[in-house]
């Protein structure tokens, strides 16, 4: 009996969703509207105003739940305003405005680390320096500073050149260095 009515009851099922979803105020999300919730600016607004910010970072800073920053950053990332990149385990997020372009980006997650900020600073200003040179500047064993040239060699920060028996840091050409780097 039920199956001669059923396809009548479908329509209808869906019918009393999108009524039952108007009454109650619910709609679509979409790239015109998608700050209008307060979360939402708010995060967005942290992550414009800390390019490569992580989920952990803005959890704390918006006061808001790990469940609900997960789904209003799918929301922010599906509507294009927010882009993210995962560096050492950790996700990072900027705007989508193409201020950051792909490459500095991965330099700011890498960089993320305040050892790794040092170690480059360092490189940066004495070129050709060593891993001996490094571990003594910053008080560090050398497989720790081995594991961080690793890191910053892989985001094309900085380039090694063997030189007899010994490993020399230079930064690469390409990194234009900012306030936001150092």
């Amino acid at each position: 009996m039920i199956s001669l009515y059923s396809p009548f009851l479908i329509p209808l099922a869906g019918i009393v969703t999108v009524l039952a979803g108007l009454s109650f105020g619910i709609r679509q999300i979409e790239k015109k509207n998608i700050l209008e919730n307060e979360w939402r600016e708010d995060i967005f607004r942290l992550i414009t105003e800390n390019p490569g910010i992580t989920q952990i970072e803005v959890e704390h800073m918006a006061e808001i739940n790990r469940s609900s920053l997960r789904y209003h950053l799918k929301m922010l990332m599906r509507e294009e305003k927010i882009v993210s990149i995962k560096a050492s385990k950790k996700i990072h997020y900027f705007e989508n405005h193409n201020g950051y372009i792909p490459e500095a980006q991965v330099a700011k997650t890498i960089l993320d680390s305040p050892a790794a900020k040092n170690i480059f600073r360092y490189i940066y200003t004495n070129p050709g320096c060593t891993q001996k040179d490094l571990a003594e500047y910053m008080n560090l064993s050398c497989s720790t500073i081995s594991w961080h040239i690793e890191r910053l060699s892989s985001g094309n920060l900085v380039n090694i050149q063997k030189e007899s028996n010994f490993n020399h840091y230079y930064a690469e050409n390409n990194v234009e260095m900012d306030a936001t780097l150092l």
